[in-house]
């Protein structure tokens, strides 16, 4: 099931985000493409060395966490893989409540408009979180479903999102002509960026 997983979890909404946040803060795209193209490089080391473990030796995590950190340190281990499952899970969530309600939009435009009932400071609306709902209820099923049960679902989407990804980026820039993203140039630094603000 590897390779599959890995391969599906790289295409994701959330790497779409990288490049346009280093780009959001000054780099140019030559430079966030060079940055991601590294840091997957050496994320694909720790990864593999991760789960080589597992692979090889058919041991668990909690055996694994165990023989490393003792009993009780563990739960470092533990309770670390628990707080970034979380945060991982809401970032996701969050992205597929955002494409629910793009969804919505373009088949209801009245969605996009629909009056805010939740407070501003609160960072949602409630389009937004009635989409949040619609995903969470939508993939629900599928998280009471051992992982091993849904490689074909990884494997349709390995190859599925690369060719979607393609096709989007090549409707984009036609929509929008270029929209000069060949010819941007870096404007400065992250780290001048960052520090001018």
């Amino acid at each position: 099931m590897g390779t599959p997983y890995w391969i599906s979890d790289a295409f994701n909404a959330a790497t779409w985000q990288f490049a346009s946040s280093m780009m959001a803060v000054g780099l140019g795209w030559r430079d966030a493409l060079i940055i991601i193209a590294i840091s997957f490089f050496i994320i694909s080391f720790v990864i593999a060395g991760n789960g080589a473990v597992g692979a090889i030796y058919h041991i668990p995590f909690p055996v694994i966490a165990r023989a490393s950190w003792g009993f009780w340190g563990s739960y470092i281990a533990i309770v670390s893989r628990v707080i970034l499952a979380l945060f991982w899970f809401a970032i996701q969530n969050v992205n597929g409540a955002n494409a629910v309600r793009a969804m919505i939009g373009a088949i209801w435009p009245s969605f996009l408009t629909l009056e805010n009932d939740i407070p501003e400071g609160e960072g949602i609306t409630t389009n937004g979180m009635v989409s949040y709902l619609i995903f969470w209820l939508v993939q629900l099923p599928f998280l009471c479903i051992h992982p091993n049960k849904l490689r074909w679902l990884f494997m349709v989407k390995s190859v599925l999102v690369p060719i979607a990804w393609i096709a989007i980026f090549i409707w984009a820039f036609v929509a929008e002509s270029g929209g000069g993203l060949l010819q941007q140039k870096a404007t400065g630094t992250m780290q001048h960026s960052v520090s001018t603000r």
